[in-house]
């Protein structure tokens, strides 16, 4: 066990305790916003009103996913890839479905910006995965 905690490299640590604390975080964000402790701008709460299960649903999945790929990762599996390149997949097409179904453009830039700049983020890991599955550092 010693061994293995030795050979895995920082990244590995990072990128795990990042979608670790995203998850903690997230689920946090949303008990907030959920329980009205949070003031909205009308924009947001007709956002948050336009929601429907699915979009629910799809958030769940693509936080499964990501969490997934981190637990994974971080026990240096080779499956680690594929869960955070299918998060990613859903996260796109979330992002578009809420674009052309909910009037999520008009909460302003920094969601649609912030989204954008996190599917990179995980693309950026997508990458490194796929990398470290390639030089067998995932098994």
């Amino acid at each position: 066990m010693t061994d293995q905690i030795s050979k895995r490299p920082i990244p590995v640590w990072i990128i795990s305790a990042f979608f670790f604390f995203s998850a903690i975080y997230t689920l946090y964000s949303f008990a907030i916003v959920l329980s009205g402790n949070v003031n909205l701008t009308p924009q947001m709460q007709r956002y948050l009103e336009s929601l429907t299960p699915l979009n629910y649903i799809i958030s769940i999945g693509i936080g499964f996913l990501n969490l997934s790929g981190a637990i994974t990762l971080f026990m240096l599996r080779k499956h680690a890839a594929y869960f955070f390149l299918s998060g990613l997949i859903l996260s796109i097409a979330s992002f578009v479905y809420n674009i052309l179904t909910t009037n999520w453009l008009e909460t302003g830039a920094a969601g649609v910006i912030g989204a954008f700049l996190s599917q990179l983020l995980v693309l950026a890991v997508v990458i490194y995965a796929f990398r470290l599955r390639k030089r067998g550092t995932l098994k």
